[in-house]
């Protein structure tokens, strides 16, 4: 029964490769790999600064909690919780549930605790990023962006609040003392030193963001300050958390391209900068973590072949 588990999972994960594969428009995408060298190395490179941002987050939130755990071990958990988000229309959470079954399970960090972390992290990551977004909305009003989105943007993010609101009252009527145990648990770790670490890295992660997006303006040569940068970058990441699309796919890029092209870019290099970002972003650390999910299956299941 665990072989057939195991060789159904590796199943899963290898079809989940093929369709990201093919979800890929490698046709548009094929300008964006002929990018410099030094270009796709610093892409890569400061996307892996911000995975190890994130892992080390929870790290010191684990050591500041008392429980032990590795590094690696936090890095191995943030790929398959990343790999879960990207298949899941859920607003960057659907990943959370596979993260505190995994500081559970192989943690063993309690339950109660294990939401406490999360929801600290969590909260403050997306605290950080909405003062980026409201801070870029009140530019977006001197670009045609505006005019191309903002209807269908109010009336998604109301449709998102109600459902979302719904959903919470409900939660917090049906488990009003677990969530209550939480709140109290989570404040306990509002300590100065935390909350400012927290913050002041969570503003350098969300910062990567539109850096990494300049690289591939300025190497086009197009005449864009790195604050209507960071608009189009921020509005765009904001587009992409409303629960539409496993992993938002489209969304971001639409809304990107639409951005651009309201900044007077082509829409043939809007596109690329749109694919090139969310390659560099999302499709690169998605196929890691199927890669490197998929060969771990595959050692265990060899190891228990070969221990059979």
């Amino acid at each position: 029964m665990k072989r057939a588990y195991k060789a159904i999972i590796t199943l899963v994960l290898v079809v989940l490769l093929v369709s990201f594969a093919r979800s890929i428009d490698f046709e548009a995408f094929a300008r964006a790999l002929n990018l410099p060298f030094k270009i796709v190395a610093t892409l890569v490179i400061l996307q892996l600064v911000t995975v190890l941002i994130i892992g080390h987050q929870w790290y010191v939130l684990i050591k500041k909690n008392q429980f032990n755990a590795s590094f690696s071990k936090i890095i191995e958990i943030t790929m398959m919780a990343t790999l879960i988000e990207s298949i899941t229309p859920s607003v960057k959470a659907g990943g959370e549930g596979v993260r505190a079954f995994m500081f559970n399970n192989d943690l063993d960090i309690p339950f109660r605790k294990t939401t406490s972390i999360i929801f600290m992290q969590k909260s403050l990551s997306l605290a950080t990023f909405i003062v980026f977004f409201l801070a870029s909305l009140p530019h977006v009003r001197y670009y045609q962006f505006e005019l191309t989105i903002k209807p269908v943007l109010v009336i998604m993010s109301a449709l998102v609040v109600i459902v979302v609101g719904y959903f919470i009252i409900k939660l917090i009527n049906k488990f009003k003392l677990f969530i209550s145990d939480v709140i109290k648990t989570t404040k306990k770790m509002y300590k100065y030193n935390i909350v400012t670490y927290l913050v002041s890295s969570n503003i350098i992660m969300w910062l990567l963001y539109p850096i990494k997006v300049s690289l591939l303006v300025y190497y086009f040569s197009l005449p864009l300050s790195f604050s209507q940068i960071a608009i189009v970058t921020f509005i765009s990441y904001g587009a992409s958390m409303l629960p539409t699309t496993p992993g938002s796919v489209g969304t971001f890029e639409g809304v990107m391209i639409l951005g651009f092209l309201s900044m007077g870019v082509e829409l043939e290099v809007a596109t690329v900068i749109a694919l090139a970002t969310r390659f560099f972003t999302f499709y690169l650390v998605v196929i890691v973590s199927v890669i490197y999910t998929l060969a771990k299956k595959l050692s265990n299941y060899y190891l228990v072949m070969g221990g059979a």
